[in-house]
């Protein structure tokens, strides 16, 4: 080498530069590809072999949970849908005393999350923990709960009763005021409307009815004062039985609940998993990117699009409002002062409309009431939601607009029609947002130990 160099100083540079440089190159491809290893993409399998009982181990929390709280279930899936668009588990995050920005929690659209969905991800969190510690994100814990959700929204008695919303009826005075109902109500008499409401006032202020409970009685019993025809048809006895039956025969109105258990309703789906905690979680970026009660569909459909979804994707995701509950504050504009109009929506149903406004009154004192998205079942997960918008029975304008835009309009009339396929829509659609602004990797991520609590 030293001759070839004596005869060729500048030859022997250039090599030198040469080898210099592809040393250099190779070094640089080395650093700028091992990252990209670690980086995994999302997948059903993400934890196989670090955590294989992940989703056995979320799913004895929610089941547990949801016999403790029903509430709990339509909250997490709620959790969830706040937490997308941006799966990062940032929803998650308590603010810190002092800090000039809070955390999204804390967001106004965010403040009326149920505790209980908050507590199914940190208790599925602590249990993940015990048996995989550091392994499983918030983020991916979220997204299995929601799941679970969805498949198990349905409560039957284990003596044998037919399914229904139990929680309505136990106690004595529930009895009483339902008995005095159905007498009048099956013998055609009208009810002294503000009896009624004082009656359901004083009997949910007793505590014998859940809030989440309180609405759909309240509706059944406004149906019933309203529908007229009831007592026209052949079949208004057997409807008025059917009534009484459901809640007053062979059922236990005292204080103790019956034993329940929990069956299948919903679809079931894989979750993709591998998401990684999101790094910042700021209220200021939550009202741009989450849709709201009064939204209209041109405003929907701009907000799903910048987030890869169609409007195909807005109509199958809004099925979530299958079950849930919105607080008057979410829908008492409708009631009075539809966009400025100082009158009701008017495409909600006369019956609807009555029965929302003896729990929502315009002068306000509402906060803590709630009403049911499907008040026809609301305690099941099914295709209910996209009937009721037929019939003018939404509860929020955003859904009730959806039967009523032609760029929506087909979809709900099809999904309407079959179940089947919005659980199949729905299971896919939940997919294909929960992987809208995953984080993954320790440059953009995180796992927490907390989940509320960022690492650093």
């Amino acid at each position: 080498m030293s001759a070839f160099c004596a005869s060729s100083v500048f030859t022997c540079y250039l090599l030198l530069l040469l080898l210099r440089t592809l040393h250099c190159s190779a070094e640089s491809t080395i650093n700028s590809t091992a990252p990209r290893r670690r980086l995994r993409q999302l997948s059903v399998n993400y934890y196989a072999t670090s955590c294989r009982q992940l989703d056995q181990l979320v799913a004895s929390v929610t089941a547990q949970q949801f016999k403790e709280a029903p509430v709990s279930g339509p909250a997490t899936i709620r959790l969830f849908f706040h937490d997308c668009f941006g799966c990062d588990g940032s929803i998650l995050i308590s603010s810190r005393p002092g800090s000039k920005e809070m955390a999204e929690r804390d967001a106004q659209d965010n403040k009326d999350l149920a505790t209980e969905a908050f507590d199914v991800v940190n208790k599925a969190k602590a249990l993940v923990e015990s048996k995989c510690p550091g392994v499983v994100s918030c983020a991916d814990i979220l997204a299995i709960a929601a799941r679970d959700f969805v498949h198990l929204v349905c409560f039957v008695e284990e003596a044998g009763h037919s399914v229904r919303p139990w929680c309505l009826m136990r106690s004595q005075m529930a009895k009483g005021l339902v008995q005095r109902i159905a007498s009048s109500a099956c013998n055609g008499r009208e009810v002294e409307e503000l009896g009624i409401s004082i009656s359901l006032n004083d009997l949910a202020m007793s505590g014998f009815i859940p809030p989440y409970c309180f609405f759909p009685l309240q509706f059944l019993i406004q149906s019933y004062l309203e529908m007229q025809f009831f007592f026209q048809i052949s079949t208004s006895g057997a409807l008025c039985l059917d009534f009484v039956n459901s809640f007053i025969e062979d059922s236990n109105f005292g204080l103790d609940m019956p034993k329940m258990s929990l069956i299948p309703r919903g679809p079931y789906y894989q979750v993709k998993k591998g998401r990684w905690d999101g790094k910042i979680s700021m209220a200021s970026r939550v009202y741009s990117n989450l849709p709201h009660a009064n939204s209209t569909i041109a405003e929907l459909l701009n907000l799903f699009s910048s987030k890869g979804l169609t409007p195909d994707d807005l109509v199958v995701l809004s099925g979530a409002h299958t079950i849930g509950f919105a607080h008057c504050k979410h829908f008492v504009s409708r009631l009075y002062d539809y966009r400025g109009t100082r009158q009701p929506d008017p495409a909600i149903d006369s019956r609807l409309l009555k029965a929302l406004k003896m729990s929502c009154p315009s002068f306000g004192g509402n906060d803590n009431v709630v009403a049911p998205f499907d008040v026809t079942t609301p305690f099941s997960f099914d295709n209910a939601y996209y009937q009721n918008l037929e019939s003018k029975l939404g509860l929020l304008a955003s859904d009730q607009a959806l039967s009523l835009d032609t760029r929506t309009k087909p979809l709900v009339q099809a999904l309407a029609k079959d179940k089947q396929k919005f659980f199949q829509t729905f299971s896919l659609a939940m997919d294909k947002m929960g992987s809208i602004g995953v984080k993954r990797g320790p440059k953009h991520g995180e796992r927490r130990k907390d989940c509320s609590t960022h690492m650093s």
